[in-house]
């Protein structure tokens, strides 16, 4: 009897899982594993193998089904069907003015998308952030005091409540 279990049934887009077949047989065994839709296996003839999924930015959890196809040496066929979420992938995406003489504060515009939480940093700590949390924080520069500009990296990081992550960083 074919069947295989999984090391989860939900991930992030930018995680790999591990399928084992776990068929009940005392005959050796050729496999066959498929994917519904596609994505990437990294052995499909072989008794255990990784799969990687595409990225998925719809807004809601992409659906896969996984196949298991076995026969054995007698001719012997059966196949084993389960399926894996896969979920949102957040998209961190902000814009801020460039150039600002400080003092100053500034507000960066969030533009992310399917995020449940922000997180904001920046590379220097005389800079202020509202409240590093909030997904539109305002910065806080100090006034530069020498000769040469100063350039700042803001950090954002985007999650969702499945733990799905994006990062994007500008200057």
């Amino acid at each position: 009897e074919a069947y295989f279990t999984t090391n989860t049934n939900a991930i992030c887009p930018d995680e790999i899982i591990t399928v084992n077949d776990s068929s009940t047989t005392s005959i050796a065994l050729n496999y066959t594993w498929t994917i519904d839709p596609s994505a990437d296996i990294d052995d499909d003839n072989a008794d255990t193998t990784t799969i990687t999924f595409p990225n998925n930015t719809i807004g809601y959890d992409s659906i896969y089904n996984i196949t298991l196809n076995i026969s054995d040496t007698n001719g012997c066929v059966d196949s084993y069907i389960d399926s894996i979420a896969i979920h949102t992938n957040p998209i961190a995406l902000f814009n801020i003015i460039p150039d600002a003489c400080g003092p100053d504060t500034l507000t960066p515009t969030n533009n992310s998308s399917f995020q449940d939480s922000c997180l904001w940093s920046v590379n220097s700590s005389t800079v202020g952030i509202s409240n590093s949390t909030d997904c539109n924080p305002d910065f806080y520069f100090p006034e530069n005091l020498g000769i040469i500009d100063s350039t700042y990296i803001i950090t954002l990081t985007v999650t969702t409540d499945n733990g799905c992550d994006s990062i994007i960083t500008d200057s």
